[in-house]
């Protein structure tokens, strides 16, 4: 075991930094670190749907249905959620979104916040989300009017898809927090849509007579409540963005004292290798821990390791302090 004062005098010294986009992503701290975990919307998510199974079971003998009827506490809950995300969006620099893009996902939120307020039924007394508008009850001039209406978001949609598709989807495969965010997201839309479906599909199929009230007022509680959470995840995926952006130069910075790390190489499912930092430090006068995730991964658990070590090099160098164990 090398001497810890002179640990950094035997780690590989690079000789340029390596690109911001490997900088190993260190919290500010262990609850930090817990936020801006790729699991931290999967955690929103079980917490969501425990909730919405205790209310299910609990309307309408203690809750009332008003609550997750339309115009109900919910549904208001979940238009002004989508706002603030809006607001959450403009307000916050994200890297990698130029303006055009935060325009572009703003037009979307604000259109989903429209949907849950069911503008598009005030406008033409019946939803222009379903195919019978088009095919069965909407007029030429309805139906203008509805393409027209809708046509802003699915612009401000192909954008997004055609624009960061491809950055997401390698974001996701290298588990970045706000891609598996995103991810999430979606998962949780077509949840709240089935949900949605799920009593008119049990009747027309004939698996089911009628749908008991007990059975579809639970339904409802799971279409309601994962509705509400679509717009925390936005706002969860910005913080998260920005938490990776305003990633400190080292331990020292981000307020650790006394710190020392521990590298764990593990193979992930493309049996490729992704060093693990497992930070040990003093925040706020109590020694606690937390990891660090990996920002990208390696053909063999040698050349992980080297990556590792060249960023607690770099870390050493610049507070000239910590241990390497």
């Amino acid at each position: 075991m090398p001497d810890p004062a002179r640990s950094s005098d035997l780690l590989p010294r690079p000789e340029r930094p390596p690109s911001p986009a490997l900088v190993p992503a260190i919290p500010l701290s262990p609850a930090v670190s817990g936020l801006s975990s790729g699991k931290a919307s999967l955690v929103l998510a079980a917490v969501f749907a425990l909730a919405a199974l205790a209310i299910g079971l609990l309307t309408p003998n203690v809750m009332p249905l008003g609550f997750l009827e339309e115009g109900g506490p919910v549904e208001n809950g979940t238009i002004f959620l989508y706002l603030a995300s809006v607001a959450c969006v403009i307000m916050t620099r994200m890297p990698g979104l130029t303006r055009t893009d935060k325009l572009a996902l703003c037009v979307v939120l604000l259109s989903l916040a429209a949907r849950e307020a069911d503008l598009h039924k005030a406008m033409f007394g019946i939803s222009i989300l379903k195919a019978r508008f088009y095919n069965r009850y909407g007029s030429l001039e309805q139906i203008v009017m509805a393409v027209v209406t809708l046509l802003p978001a699915l612009l401000s949609m192909l954008w997004l898809i055609r624009r960061g598709a491809r950055r997401w989807w390698d974001a996701v495969v290298s588990r970045r927090a706000p891609a598996l965010t995103l991810m999430t997201f979606l998962v949780i839309i077509v949840l709240a849509k089935a949900f949605d479906r799920t009593p008119v599909t049990l009747v027309s199929t004939g698996l089911m007579a009628s749908v008991p009230a007990t059975m579809r007022t639970l339904l409802q509680s799971f279409e309601e409540i994962f509705e509400l959470m679509l717009p925390l995840l936005v706002m969860l995926a910005v913080i998260q963005s920005v938490l990776i952006r305003a990633t400190p130069a080292s331990p020292e910075e981000a307020g650790a004292r006394d710190w020392s790390v521990r590298v764990h190489i593990r193979r992930n499912r493309q049996n490729r290798y992704e060093p693990h930092i497992e930070l040990e430090a003093k925040w706020g006068g109590s020694r606690q821990s937390c990891m660090i995730p990996p920002t990208t991964d390696f053909d063999t658990p040698e050349a992980g390791t080297a990556h590792a070590l060249e960023w607690v090099a770099t870390w050493q160098r610049l507070n000239g302090q910590g241990r390497l164990e």
